[in-house]
């Protein structure tokens, strides 16, 4: 089948050189689109998101101290977690181990604000389930704003980490921050209005 035939060669690839950390990872990143493409299809595709995890702390044992794979496979989790919850199931648990996820990331390099931004969202993520599954919204709240803040001295002109930071703020009912946010994010890339419009509305019945 398609399948098989598909990751065949990276199956065979890991197993001539299993010691090869970017052969580990190439197969986790096929999981991952063939999962994506599953997961567009409206079809399950934890098999295939539970390989890629599988296959990257593979990577990680190889070369713990690659922070790029530590940030893949929380961005993978994070991923993860939102088909979870799209199948309102508790995704917590996913969101959680991301954002450990980030933290041996940004153990290693703390100079990349991409893991900054992602481990900023995750935590927005579990701030957006803990009225569900437990948890301190609050020190969740602070703890993203440091996140996305440290994010931000690296790359002041990011406009994806502005409107993740809105969305964080939107959580936590700090509509005038979250808005000032989404026009910031706006401004710099004009086209995210399609993506913004319905909070930038939000925020403003709510200033």
């Amino acid at each position: 089948n398609a399948n098989r035939t598909i990751f065949f060669p990276i199956h065979a690839a890991v197993a001539r050189n299993p010691a090869r950390e970017e052969t580990w990872l190439s197969r986790s990143e096929l999981h991952i689109n063939w999962g994506a493409l599953l997961a567009s299809r409206r079809d399950d595709p934890m098999e295939h998101y539970g390989r890629g995890v599988k296959d990257i702390g593979k990577a990680i044992e190889l070369n713990a101290e690659n922070d790029a794979l530590w940030l893949r496979r929380g961005q993978l989790r994070v991923n993860t977690g939102s088909w979870v919850s799209s199948t309102k199931s508790d995704p917590t648990e996913w969101y959680r181990a991301a954002v450990d996820d980030y933290g041996e990331a940004l153990k290693r390099n703390d100079q990349r604000d991409e893991t900054w931004m992602s481990r900023g969202y995750a935590r927005a993520l579990l701030m957006a389930w803990t009225p569900h599954a437990g948890g301190d919204p609050e020190k969740l709240f602070t703890d993203l704003e440091a996140d996305f803040g440290a994010a931000l001295k690296l790359n002041p002109k990011n406009a994806e980490t502005l409107w993740r930071r809105g969305y964080g703020r939107t959580l936590h009912g700090s509509w005038s921050d979250a808005l000032a946010d989404f026009n910031a994010a706006l401004k710099i890339n004009p086209q995210l209005e399609g993506r913004l419009r319905k909070w930038i509305d939000e925020c403003r019945a709510k200033e």
